[in-house]
Order: structure tokens, then C-alpha cells, then sequence
């Protein structure tokens, strides 16, 4: 083993070749060839074909999950489909919408779906895939195509607006519902843009909006189902106060309900009170469904209810609220 190790120190392994050439001195032994290829197209890098690979699989997957429900007699929840088609239109798939739209056809009434959810996510498709001319002619032949149909595209533009990035289609799209507005008399879309820029806090292009399309302000009805479903949630009291700000003539009463309801949702006593205040010096009159609500608030903080709270039967209260709306 030692006279190993001494015979390794007389004779040391020959130096590296390129160290040898680079210094002048001659390469004791024969240097093996070694190719390279350095055009780079072997190089590992992301596919180009990627995202369309993957839309492929899920494509494949979904449908096939799908089609065997229906193999097994098994129908589709709207719930399933609705997120099926969303996938599909986040995705750019317009291939795969329609393939569901056909079999959702195929099944009549046992899935009775909004033919809505295929359209908003077919013109969906078109502007993830860039094609933002196709998206606007999908959506303007929906309304001027009039058939006495109640259509909404507030889908595609919460799409659009919470991307942040897509000013140009925005105004693109702006540009479309001005254009129904004004040469079709159709104002649901221009609503619909509007109540999604309040919904963002976007105001100032609410208020931009409406100055263009002063009709907005006619679409009370839908203001109102607004005002219905944001005043459940917590922290929604600025919305409904700055559509009265654009919409000064909103029924009062109405208004200040739904106002009340985010003070108690929120459970902000001191704004509730300073309502209640400014209805009774304004004489307006509140109805007994608010004021089951503030009493309700009353209690919670430990407090005496300064007013006679009315009987205990919210379904009763809630369709006299209705009535007075």
C-alpha cells in the first residue's frame, strides 16, 4: 500500500489538457474529442405549446368526468357546470365551452341553464386568447339582437376590471355600452358597468360613466337589487351612500333602509343612531323592519331602545318593506 501511494507521488496524474495548451507545453497523452452542440435548441426551456397543453388536459379531464355522469344516468349540478364553463372561459377555451353548451342543449330541461353563463364566457375566451374584436361582437350582437330578454354582462366586467391591467379593453368596453345606450336605447350594460365601478370603488368612473349615459339613473330596479344584495355583507355603508351622491333621486326610504342594514351589519351603533336622528328630523319615516334592526343593536351593546320596538315577525316587516319600495 506504500509503495502505492509513493509510486502515485513520483508519477502525479497528467494535468488538465486546456491548463497544458495554455501554458505552452506539450499534452502527454492523447485528449479524447468531445462534441458540443451550442445552436442551444436542445436547451431546457418552457414550451411555447405549454399553456395550450395544458388547457388540452383539463379540457380532456373535465369533459370526460362529464360524459361519464351522463353514461351513468348521473345529472350535472349547476353549481358543477357553472364552474366547469368559468374554468373553461379563465382558460381561453372557447372549443370547450361550446362543447358543454352542446351537451347541456342535449340534456333539455333536466339542467335548465342561463344560456347567459355560455355567452359571458365565450366573449371571456376571446379576451384571454386577445381576440378583444370578437368579445365585443359577441356582446353587441346579445343586445342588439332584441328578443324581450333581461341580459347581464356585469360578469365580464368584473372579469375585466379586476385584472387591473387591460385599460384599453376597458375602454373599449365603455365605449360599447355607450354606443347601445346611445344608438340602441339599451341601457342595462352601460347599469351594469356602472354598478361594477361602484362596487370596486372606482367612482370617479362612475360618476364619468353616468355623465355619458344619464340613463343609468333610470335603472332604478336594478340599483335597488344592488343595494339588496351588498347591504348583507359587512363594510358596504360608502357604496350605498355614494350612489345616492350620483343618484340623488333614489327613493328615500328605501335608500335609508338599506343603509340602516350596513350600520347593523357592521354593527355601528353610532352611525345608526345618527341616522335615526337625521329620519326623524328629515320627518322621514322609518319602517318597522329598521327598526326591529336598530333595536336589535340597542340590546347588543347593553343599551335602552329609546323608541317603541315593533312585534317580533320579520317575514311580516320584510314584505311591508317591499310594498313601500
Amino acid at each position: 500500500m506504500q509503495r502505492r501511494l509513493d509510486s502515485q507521488r513520483k508519477n502525479p496524474a497528467p494535468d488538465n489538457p486546456d491548463i497544458l495548451k495554455s501554458n505552452n507545453q506539450e499534452v502527454p497523452f492523447e485528449v479524447p474529442e468531445v462534441w458540443y452542440d451550442t445552436s442551444g435548441e436542445d436547451t431546457a426551456s418552457p414550451s411555447k405549446d405549454m399553456k395550450d397543453y395544458y388547457i388540452a388536459i383539463m379540457r380532456l379531464s373535465a369533459l370526460t368526468g362529464l360524459k361519464d355522469m351522463l353514461q351513468f344516468n348521473q345529472v350535472p349540478s349547476h353549481l358543477a357546470i357553472n364552474r366547469l364553463v368559468q374554468g373553461l372561459g379563465d382558460h381561453g377555451d372557447l372549443e370547450g365551452i361550446e362543447e358543454v353548451e352542446c351537451i347541456v342543449k342535449n340534456l333539455g330541461p333536466l339542467v335548465n341553464m342561463s344560456y347567459m353563463l355560455f355567452v359571458n364566457n365565450k366573449a371571456l375566451a376571446h379576451i384571454k386568447n386577445g381576440n378583444i374584436d370578437s368579445a365585443v361582437e359577441v356582446l353587441e350582437a346579445l343586445y342588439t339582437q332584441k328578443d324581450g330578454h333581461e341580459k347581464s354582462i356585469s360578469f365580464v366586467f368584473r372579469k375585466v376590471l379586476e385584472a387591473n391591467n387591460m385599460m384599453r379593453l376597458i375602454n373599449v368596453m365603455s365605449a360599447l355600452v355607450e354606443r347601445l345606450c346611445n344608438q340602441f336605447a339599451t341601457y342595462r350594460p352601460a347599469t351594469d358597468l356602472f354598478l361594477q365601478y361602484i362596487d370596486i370603488g372606482r367612482t370617479e368612473d362612475a360618476k364619468f360613466l353616468l355623465q355619458r349615459c344619464a340613463a343609468v339613473a333610470e335603472r332604478k330596479d336594478l340599483i335597488l337589487s344592488y343595494m339588496t344584495r351588498v347591504s348583507t355583507k359587512p363594510g358596504q355603508a360608502a357604496k350605498i351612500k355614494y350612489l345616492l351622491e350620483l343618484v340623488p333621486d333614489l327613493e328615500k326610504q328605501a335608500y335609508l333602509t338599506f343603509l340602516m342594514k350596513c350600520y347593523c351589519v357592521d354593527k355601528d351603533l353610532t352611525s345608526a343612531k345618527a341616522l335615526y336622528q337625521q329620519m326623524q328630523d328629515e320627518k322621514v319615516q322609518m319602517n318597522s323592519l329598521s327598526l326591529k334592526r336598530l333595536a336589535l343593536l340597542y340590546r347588543n351593546a347593553g343599551e335602552t331602545v329609546p323608541f317603541e320596538e315593533p312585534p317580533v315577525n320579520i317575514i311580516y316587516h320584510f314584505q311591508e318593506f317591499l310594498r313601500s319600495v
